[in-house]
This record gives structure tokens, sequence and C-alpha cells, in this order.
């Protein structure tokens, strides 16, 4: 299944935790948090912050080896 937003006035708080695998139950599944967002034509761009955190640095080895290629976003459609 993929879905296909249209990003056209999209608006991204100002604050935005960076979550492991959209969890929030404990501090442990903060990974970090977006530190800005720039909309493109077709993409939405992010610039993160990565925790400093021991239990963190093997995710951040894995992103900098390349195994890590995108991310998933949660959305919430206003009408």
């Amino acid at each position: 299944f993929i879905e296909t937003l249209d990003i056209r006035g999209m608006t991204v708080a100002p604050h935005v935790p960076l979550l492991n695998s959209h969890s929030r139950w404990t501090l442990s599944d903060v990974l970090g948090s977006v530190t800005s967002t720039e909309t493109k034509a077709d993409r939405i761009e992010a610039t993160l912050k990565l925790s400093r955190r021991d239990d963190v640095e093997a995710i951040v080895t894995d992103i900098l080896d390349g195994h890590v290629s995108g991310v998933s976003i949660g959305y919430r459609v206003q009408e």
C-alpha cells in the first residue's frame, strides 16, 4: 500500500520529535527531533538532530552507513 498526499498547504509543528517506529511510550523511543522542514515540488525535506544518548548510537551508525534511506511520518488531515 502506497499513499500519496498532496503536500501543498502542509504545515509542520514548530518542534517535532523524531520517534522510533511511531512509538512514544518511553523516552528511549525519542531518537531526536526535527529542527527544520522544507517543502519541495514533490517531497518534504527535513533536518534532523539525533540524540547523543548511547542507545541511539547504533541507529546513527546505520544512518551514516546508508542502511536507512527514508522515514515514515505521521500526519493528521484537517478539513
